[in-house]
Order: C-alpha cells, then sequence, then structure tokens
C-alpha cells in the first residue's frame, strides 16, 4: 500500500474511532441516565459530576416548549419522582455555556413527551399548580439555546436531583439509610 494511501487511511480510521469514543451515551432519551433522586446532592446517585454535551447530536425535536424550541444538541436523564417537586440543578458550567443552559423536564415516552416544565440558566422546580406524580418516571433533557455542534472543551456541568423533605421524613430516611445487623 502506498505511504498516502496508508495515510488516508489512517486519518479516516482515526475519525471514526474519535466520533465514536466521544458520543454521548446518553445522546438519546432512549438511552437516557439514571439519576437517583436524594434529599441533598449524593455524588455518583442524585449527582452526576463531570457531565457534556460535547459529541452529542440533537435529537430532541423543535417540541413546544416554554424556554425555547429548538433542535440543538443534547443530553438526556431520568428520575423517578419521589416528591411533587424536586428540584434539578445544572452547576459548575463550563466557560461557552454563558447564558445558553436549558433544562427541559418531560414526561411520557419517548417520541411523544408532554413538557412539564422548562428553566433558563436557573434550577428546575415543578410550579404548584403543575406537580409531579411520585412513582412515575420522568426526563431531562438538557440542551443549549444555539444550534451548532458544541466544541470538545468547556460544555461540562453536574446535574443533581433532590427532593424535598416532608415532614417527619428526615427520620424515614435516616431508617432507609440505616442497615440494621
Amino acid at each position: 500500500m502506498k505511504p498516502a494511501i496508508k495515510s488516508l487511511v489512517f486519518f479516516l480510521m482515526s475519525i471514526f474511532f474519535t466520533s465514536v469514543l466521544l458520543a454521548q451515551v446518553n445522546n438519546n432519551c432512549a438511552s437516557a441516565t439514571l439519576i437517583t433522586s436524594d434529599s441533598t446532592c449524593v455524588t455518583g446517585t442524585s449527582r452526576l459530576t463531570g457531565q457534556t454535551v460535547s459529541g452529542s447530536t440533537a435529537d430532541g425535536g423543535s417540541r413546544a416548549s416554554t424556554c425555547t424550541a429548538i433542535n440543538a444538541e443534547d443530553v438526556w436523564y431520568k428520575f423517578v419522582a419521589k416528591t411533587q417537586f424536586p428540584t434539578i440543578t445544572v452547576s459548575n458550567l463550563g466557560s461557552n455555556w454563558g447564558t445558553r443552559l436549558k433544562i427541559q423536564l418531560l414526561t411520557g415516552l419517548c417520541g411523544s413527551f408532554t413538557e412539564v416544565a422548562c428553566a433558563n440558566n436557573a434550577p428546575l422546580t415543578p410550579s404548584l399548580t403543575n406537580p409531579l406524580i411520585p412513582g412515575t418516571t420522568y426526563y431531562i433533557r438538557i440542551y443549549k439555546n444555539v444550534t451548532g455542534v458544541p466544541g470538545a472543551t468547556n460544555w461540562g456541568f453536574d446535574i443533581c436531583v433532590t427532593d424535598p423533605l416532608s415532614r417527619g421524613s428526615r427520620m424515614n430516611e435516616v431508617f432507609s439509610r440505616t442497615i440494621l445487623s
């Protein structure tokens, strides 16, 4: 094989494998990453660190939204509501986010979602007039409010889902976390 052809083959393989390795696991709603909510942000369960939209594609469509209806690169998460009013917080934003962060809370099935709430650059808590149903799975779509592929860096973030403690639930939480031997 001629050196020029070898170089071309190597270059094309590098592009292919780089795009495969950089692709987001939670790039579409069918492969949404599960977050287990808690009363506080607990790394690894209710808080996921080092997340990014880099390497994602746009599959959220231009569904109606109280934020901005835009088909932009997005990543997906899901959680089962424990209370009616959990809070979804996105923090430690990379420098490219600026004021472009959108958090969309959805119910239903992939392809036929209904928006429950949406937030622009702020934590999201369902409104008193539209509480969540405990035991129901909800989807979180994180996206930016401009189209175009995000660069490889500075699109990172952390995400956390917390549920408020209800009266008397702190003791229930202590008991649920204590293993009696």
